[in-house]
């Protein structure tokens, strides 16, 4: 699968092994998952407003 999944989450390892296993339903469509970046932000908001500047610029890349 050639894509990238970009989404925010308070517990980051905990979500990636989540993926992994296939426990979400987009996701769930290849085991091999890989982190390829992280950032560490003080508030949900804040992460909302990076993720969908993220995905306006395509995270199919």
């Amino acid at each position: 699968m050639n894509q990238y999944y970009v989404g925010m989450s308070i517990h980051s390892r905990i979500r990636h092994k989540q993926h992994i296993r296939g426990q979400s339903q987009w996701t769930s469509r290849a085991a091999d998952w890989v982190r390829v970046y992280r950032i560490q932000v003080e508030t949900m908001a804040e992460a909302r407003v990076l993720e969908k500047r993220i995905k306006a610029c395509g995270a199919r890349r």
